[in-house]
């Protein structure tokens, strides 16, 4: 190995073997909120698993997004570094990514008839509202009670302490 080298080109490796903390932070988040809505009390349905397995979509793409923040920039620090950033950026970054899966999720139907029909400014304009204040909306109205009082401190606790192992790949060079 090079040293001196570092960024992108061993991402794949660091993602590559910590595939199974992205996996488990998602399925973490996903079990968190199903326990929420059984704590709710409401029923199972298709809209509650659709809402649970968002949860854990989202849990998963934060988990990947902040590996790929310590892998690019905290190579040289120590575990209580990383924790500490860990904690610090797990709650927002697991709510852009919750954004994130509401916009494309909930934007499907108008992304199908964009790509059936490019040259109609109807479904450009849809998608475009679609992607910002409604799945911006979705996030402001439904994830307070599914993620709060206690679910999102254990997402974010969790997320938080997928970054204290390193990759023997990322050391300090």
């Amino acid at each position: 190995m090079t040293r001196g080298r570092g960024g992108l080109r061993n991402l794949g490796t660091i993602i590559g073997g910590s595939a199974w903390r992205i996996a488990l932070a998602g399925l973490a988040a996903a079990a968190l909120v199903y326990l929420r809505v059984l704590e709710r009390g409401e029923p199972i349905n298709p809209r509650t698993e659709a809402l649970i397995a968002l949860f854990g979509v989202a849990g998963a793409l934060a988990a990947l997004l902040l590996m790929l923040f310590a892998a690019l920039f905290l190579r040289r620090v120590g575990r209580p570094t990383r924790l500490l950033w860990g904690l610090v950026l797990a709650a927002p970054v697991f709510l852009i990514a919750l954004y994130a899966g509401f916009a494309v999720f909930h934007s499907a139907a108008e992304l199908e008839g964009l790509i059936t029909d490019p040259g109609d400014p109807h479904h450009l304009r849809h998608l475009i509202h679609r992607l910002t204040f409604v799945a911006a909306g979705y996030v402001a109205v439904f994830a307070p009670a599914y993620l709060w009082p206690w679910p999102l401190p254990l997402i974010a606790l969790i997320l938080g302490l997928t970054l204290l192992r390193r990759h023997r790949r990322e050391n300090r060079t």
